[in-house]
């Protein structure tokens, strides 16, 4: 016999876990040193801007990075004069973002009005940063509206 409360409230959290994503990015998240799975981010390819909030919970960044892979396969991080630049996987080739840090928050720009169009998606973003001692990061998804 199966219990259809556990049923039911099983489908309930995995409902809000698939909703979610529309409301979780407009909240400082925490990276970490095993990682994170952020939330699919929804996004009109023709003009993408996104820039995310990290809560340092005290950490104390001395490099911040942003890194990507397209749906084709394609590798490449962020400069912090905010290019797009191909990456051969190393971390100790990633360029340094200098994101700006204040009261406790990072802010660390992935798109400013960059036209997608002609990427294959969905494109997986690492947003991560450095402390003396240890590597912290992140993992979201940018899908197209209606593919998530």
């Amino acid at each position: 016999m199966t219990n259809w409360r556990s049923y039911c409230g099983i489908v309930a959290i995995l409902s809000a876990l698939i909703l979610a994503p529309a409301v979780a990015a407009a909240d400082p998240v925490s990276l970490s040193e095993a990682g994170e799975r952020l939330p699919p981010i929804v996004v009109d390819s023709g003009s993408v801007t996104l820039e995310f909030e990290i809560a340092l919970n005290g950490d104390r960044p001395t490099a911040s990075y942003v890194t990507a892979r397209t749906g084709d396969g394609d590798a490449l991080q962020r400069t912090n004069l905010g290019y797009w630049v191909p990456w051969d996987g190393q971390l100790g080739s990633l360029i340094d973002n200098h994101a700006q840090v204040a009261a406790g928050v990072m802010k660390v720009k992935a798109f400013k009005d960059e036209d997608l169009s002609g990427e294959l998606f969905p494109i997986r973003l690492t947003i991560s940063y450095e402390t003396a001692s240890a590597f912290k990061f992140g993992v979201v998804e940018l899908v197209h509206p209606g593919t998530h």
